[in-house]
């Protein structure tokens, strides 16, 4: 599960906190294997430093690695991204979108940006308030662009019908 708040140990290095998952699962992940998360959120160089030392963003990278390195086929995302500056985020939306393709992860992930919604799914779910601060499932579409994905998908006329079709489904349920 991954936050929108980092939940980060802050008497821990960055590094310490991705390895958490070792001293709570009794397993012991590689070095090469932390180090390859590490890297893939972009953060080889502040893997010594504390919660207290990065940026928001960083921060978040951070947790998107420690949740990274466990061996889950299902992971839950609640908006991890949304602090992220643009360029990052897509990069890590890439990321995420080739972990999806190569580990074939299930992946449960809520947004607000119907950009990464089409992006990293294969089917969006609009979900709208009823009565008593319970939700429902109120459009389903589905995604048909092709696996892996890359930066250049996002300007292909599919992608972008995508992203409109999901736009009008929200429209009508705010009107």
């Amino acid at each position: 599960m991954l936050f929108q708040e980092p939940a980060l140990l802050p008497w821990r290095t960055l590094r310490e906190n991705v390895e958490l998952h070792n001293n709570l699962s009794r397993t012991n992940t590689s070095t090469t294997e932390v180090d390859g998360v590490i890297d893939a959120v972009g953060l080889t160089d502040h893997q010594d430093k504390y919660p207290h030392q990065l940026s928001g963003g960083m921060k978040m990278r951070a947790s998107l690695a420690r949740a990274l390195i466990t061996d889950s086929d299902l992971f839950l995302f609640d908006e991890p991204l949304s602090a992220i500056d643009e360029l990052t985020r897509e990069s890590l939306q890439e990321l995420l979108s080739s972990l999806h393709h190569i580990r074939n992860l299930t992946c449960v992930f809520v947004t607000h940006n119907i950009a990464e919604a089409v992006y990293l799914s294969d089917r969006v779910l609009i979900l709208t308030p009823v009565m008593n601060e319970t939700t429902q499932l109120s459009h389903q579409i589905p995604v048909k662009i092709e696996r892996p994905r890359n930066a250049d998908h996002r300007f292909q006329p599919e992608f972008l019908d995508t992203c409109l079709e999901v736009h009008r489904a929200l429209k009508e349920k705010v009107s």
